[in-house]
């Protein structure tokens, strides 16, 4: 019974005690408690029956017993008295009444004692379901904040805080940008190589159609990538009205009224706690577009007319800084390289010290006599100043890299310049 019972304890548990992520359930997982819940009292009401079954069978092996022992003590009282075996029989029926009212008592102890532990068990099944039952309604409660809680991550995720969508239009945007300019660049090559004694005014007009032909299809590309942003934003805002009706159904069948506040119903809720956060995140998208719009189309403007003119600072400051970041990376490669064959090696070494810890724990719980635990202690405490020890070593080692960076990034940085 108390098995049982602890059983039931820890089976309502997530229903009562530990219920931080009992939103996180699913109502087939609440209702999946009820039906272990009911096992159990099945299993109990079983166990029961056994046990009857059991009490029944040691009474009956007593009797047969009995009748046994009776029967070979009549066969030794006919063989050496001069009574009739029936008048035998009577006397021994009569020293066996007795017997008889214990087996009789016996059976009736083993009605009350089954039919108070049935009675104990279909009270305990109705406590437990109602126990179950007032989880289920705290379910709900929390099935709906969790839902809440999980549309609202939803919204504050980079499905509408960065939509992945986004970002590569705007890294096609880039791209095309690049692209532009490596052909601006490749112009104003065109035109430093060129020898002065064929620089003629023809070839500079050529020059300049192929720029302002470069410019055209580059605006038709951007106002093509600019019509996808909007119609992505479009129907980001479809999308946003559809996972709101949805929100709105699935609170509706868990109605827990209580979380509502003032609020009539579940819609007045949507409406006042939630739809302003997708309405912010859509006005930001659109502003993201119309920044975007203006800034690159005055950009590209800017680009055509002063193109000729900044040709040469531009291509040299981006081969210098293609460089320098090349550098970089392999300067930041190698210093992290070092920091993680470090924490790695450490990290390592410290799993098998852990794992020789974990084998004198199991000796000191297998140990039986003082002298052995003391040993294994004593063990203990020196396996702990070793492990001290190369604590302090790797901190030190780790905190050498550390403090060599400084110094390493400034001679990188004297070497850059």
């Amino acid at each position: 019974v108390k098995n049982a019972c602890d059983e039931v304890d820890t089976l309502l548990d997530p229903l009562e005690k530990t219920t931080d992520q009992l939103g996180a359930k699913t109502e087939d997982e609440v209702r999946s408690v009820l039906k272990s819940i009911e096992s159990v009292t099945a299993r109990r009401k079983k166990e029961i029956s056994n046990f009857q079954s059991e009490l029944l069978g040691i009474d009956q092996d007593r009797k047969d017993r009995s009748v046994l022992l009776l029967k070979t003590l009549a066969d030794a009282l006919s063989a050496c008295a001069h009574n009739v075996p029936g008048e035998i029989e009577r006397i021994l029926e009569v020293k066996t009444l007795d017997l008889d009212g214990v087996l009789l008592e016996n059976q009736k102890s083993i009605k009350v004692l089954t039919t108070k532990l049935s009675v104990q068990m279909l009270e305990d099944s109705k406590k437990n379901k109602n126990r179950w039952h007032e989880g289920l309604l705290l379910w709900k409660q929390k099935r709906h904040r969790h839902t809440v809680e999980l549309f609202i991550q939803r919204i504050r995720s980079p499905e509408f805080e960065q939509p992945p969508p986004v970002e590569e239009i705007l890294g096609v945007i880039k791209s095309e940008q690049q692209s532009v300019y490596d052909g601006r660049v490749g112009l104003i090559k065109a035109c430093f190589e060129t020898p002065m004694k064929v620089l003629v005014p023809m070839k500079v007009r050529t020059w300049e159609e192929q720029n302002t032909t470069l410019n055209d299809k580059t605006g038709d590309t951007f106002d093509s990538l600019f019509g996808d942003f909007k119609d992505f934003v479009d129907n980001l805002d479809i999308l946003a009205e559809t996972i709101l009706k949805n929100l709105v159904e699935e609170l509706k069948i868990h109605d827990a009224r209580a979380e509502w506040g003032d609020h009539e119903s579940v819609e007045d809720l949507v409406d006042a706690d939630i739809r302003p956060l997708i309405k912010e995140r859509l006005d930001d998208l659109r502003e993201l577009l119309r920044v975007v719009t203006t800034n690159v189309s005055k950009q590209e403007e800017t680009h055509h007319t002063v193109m000729t003119q900044m040709l040469t600072y531009f291509m040299n400051l981006a081969k210098k800084g293609e460089s320098f970041r090349k550098r970089l990376e392999e300067f930041e490669v190698n210093y992290k390289g070092e920091e993680d064959d470090c924490i790695a090696d450490f990290k390592e070494e410290l799993e098998r010290k852990e794992g020789q810890m974990r084998q004198y724990k199991a000796e000191i719980e297998d140990a039986v006599h003082q002298e052995d635990l003391d040993g294994l202690k004593q063990q203990v405490f020196e396996h702990l100043n070793v492990m001290e020890k190369r604590y302090r070593d790797h901190a030190a080692q780790l905190l050498e890299i550390h403090n060599r960076y400084p110094g390493h990034t400034a001679n990188f940085m004297r070497m850059q310049t």
